[in-house]
């Protein structure tokens, strides 16, 4: 890594500790031979932050691999003794359910069922012996036996174990029941699981033990082999397993109203819905009580997770030296939008507003390019009350103002590109689709949008990665203010994508500052350094104004009130756009119209 910061002197003997720790961490050579000459403010070392701060990176991915290595070899082992379960429950099942009848088992069919299902469970290439798997299957079945028959071997039951089996069964369901639920709660009470500051995949797993989640499937959709081999690990059995983990109390206070849910049980479905539920509706009373009925965390531990993932998020904007949210990727094209937002309270007793700035970036993936995921946001600290203040330097706008009243616009040599044929032929289409529509129904498509919508169906498609950064409280159409976030938009592209020139897009009034700004500082924002365009939605309804200006008192509107298609200050509504929807059905209208009228001449 490069360094990007200045030389730092070590002072302390805590940097002395913490950097032995991360030596022997990653039984580094280089760097323990440095420090084994003493510590190092005796050795007066000097280092890079950003060199400091990588090491501390590839100590914690270190570590977090080696537990991601130790849990998976330790749910291999359990995997086998699972489907093991899994196996000997079809074959008792299967003798039950055929008590009157012989049941003859392939055991080339048994093995493949056992393989199977082990590589569902994310075994890796699962090598079964099928001579040591009927030595166990015997072993633990009364009244199994083997026969050869040609290259096959067959395994049956004796004619008098079907009885036996349903009696043992029928006696001993509690002791069972009993020691099952002991095996699951030291499971459960065994198992760690925190809130680190995401909810990745990856970590839903990791929440619970492989023996609880595999329990649930079996209530959920059978204990037979080929059952969870047909149904697997739905939504839903992960989350009634995080919910089962999250309400397991080791130790349960007599004669509390409530129980303390422990931290170290604390899956992230209930987080999911503590977070979910208080960002939609900000109430208290519904976070508690989904809290009370053991399905969300409690409303204190909401606002400790806010505060604390604010926390980080910050660190990490200090960090970086910009304000960049972390779930944006590296290597994507990216395109950003400002816009002003603005809320006006509608209480009679509200005494304040908000008139801010907005800004968004849309990163555009596809199947070759999925970008490089950043380090995701940790909780480092969960003694945070309070969300910290952002950096000055995106918070705080420079004052900025024009020095000239009109600038003139760059000179340049702009080339119109012709439309697709492809394009003028699906439309075409459209039109002779229309044309020769005689009876409508919900079954035909013959609207515009149904028609292109068809054409597009079972094509495959990324969807682009949306990120809004922090509102400024600025408002929007103001010099200084589309300035100042031109400014946070190169940077933050800069960070993600080096070398691509910033897209930004807005609606009519904020494109009229930034282009008067790209005029008057064009070594800085100028048209080489920025593009800067419409939305999609003021790109069209700038081409309906300019067909209205077009068609203005040229009979059409005329022609739509005597049609009794509109009413005569609607039809005129559609020259200025100011209903897009309903202007764009009318456009489409009359382009039935006229291609009709042309084939009948």
């Amino acid at each position: 890594m490069e360094p990007t910061s200045e030389m730092r002197q070590a002072m302390t003997m805590q940097l002395n500790e913490r950097l032995n720790e991360c030596a022997r961490n990653l039984n580094d050579g280089k760097l323990l031979a440095l420090l084994s000459g003493g510590d190092v403010v005796a050795l007066e070392l000097k280092y890079h932050w950003s060199c400091l701060t990588d090491l501390y990176h590839r100590e914690r991915a270190h570590i977090k691999a080696e537990k991601q290595e130790k849990i998976q070899s330790s749910q291999e082992k359990e995997a086998f003794h699972l489907v093991f379960s899994e196996l000997l429950t079809y074959v008792i099942e299967a003798k039950k359910t055929n008590s009157d009848g012989p049941s003859v088992f392939r055991l080339a069919e048994l093995v493949n069922l056992y393989r199977e299902r082990l590589k569902q469970f994310g075994t890796d290439l699962p090598d079964v012996n099928a001579t040591r798997l009927k030595e166990r299957l015997l072993a633990e079945i009364p009244g199994l036996v083997a026969y050869k028959k040609g290259r096959d071997i067959l395994l049956a039951f004796e004619k008098d174990v079907g009885p036996v089996l349903s009696e043992a069964s029928s006696d001993a369901d509690a002791i069972i029941l009993a020691k099952a639920a002991q095996i699951l709660r030291r499971h459960m009470v065994n198992h760690k699981s925190k809130f680190e500051g995401n909810l990745y995949e990856s970590s839903v797993h990791d929440s619970f033990p492989p023996a609880l989640l595999q329990f649930v499937c079996m209530i959920e959709h059978g204990a037979d082999i080929k059952s969870q081999l047909k149904f697997g690990a739905t939504t839903n059995d992960l989350a009634m397993a995080q919910l089962l983990l999250y309400n397991c109390f080791a130790k349960c206070k007599e004669g509390a109203a409530t129980q303390r849910h422990s931290r170290d049980r604390e899956t992230p479905f209930p987080v999911y819905i503590g977070m979910s539920i208080y960002a939609k509706t900000r109430k208290r009373h519904l976070v508690e009580m989904l809290h009370d009925h053991g399905l969300s965390i409690p409303y204190n531990r909401v606002l400790d997770i806010s505060a604390q993932l604010g926390d980080a998020v910050v660190n990490r904007y200090i960090e970086e030296g910009l304000v960049c949210p972390p779930k944006l990727r590296k290597g994507l094209f990216c395109t950003s939008a400002m816009d002003n937002i603005d809320h006006n309270p509608s209480s009679t007793t509200a005494t304040s507003s908000f008139h801010g700035t907005s800004i968004s970036i849309f990163q555009h993936t596809s199947s070759e390019n999925q970008g490089e995921v950043r380090e995701p946001i940790l909780i480092k600290n969960s003694s945070v009350k309070k969300v910290p203040e952002l950096p000055d330097s995106y918070t705080n706008v420079h004052p900025a103002f024009f020095t000239k009243k009109k600038p003139s616009p760059p000179k340049g040599n702009v080339t119109y590109a012709s439309l697709p044929t492809l394009l003028l032929t699906n439309e075409y289409e459209w039109l002779q689709k229309v044309s020769l529509t005689q009876d409508v129904d919900d079954e035909v498509n013959i609207t515009w949008s149904a028609h292109h919508a068809e054409k597009k169906r079972g094509l495959a498609f990324d969807v682009s990665i949306t990120s809004l950064f922090p509102l400024l409280r600025d408002e929007a159409h103001s010099i200084a203010t589309v300035r100042h976030t031109m400014n946070k938009v190169r940077d933050a592209i800069a960070h993600l994508n080096p070398g691509q020139v910033p897209v930004i897009t807005a609606d009519q009034p904020i494109y009229s500052i930034a282009k008067q700004v790209q005029w008057h500082w064009p070594d800085l924002y100028g048209e080489d350094k920025f593009v800067v365009m419409f939305g999609g939605l003021h790109i069209e309804m700038a081409a309906f104004r300019s067909l209205g200006t077009l068609l203005q008192s040229s009979g059409w509107t005329g022609a739509l009130v005597e049609a009794v298609v509109a009413s005569s200050g609607t039809a005129d509504s559609f020259l200025s756009a100011s209903s897009v929807t309903r202007t764009r059905h009318m456009h489409q209208v009359t382009a039935c119209c006229l291609y009709m009228l042309r084939k009948e001449a």
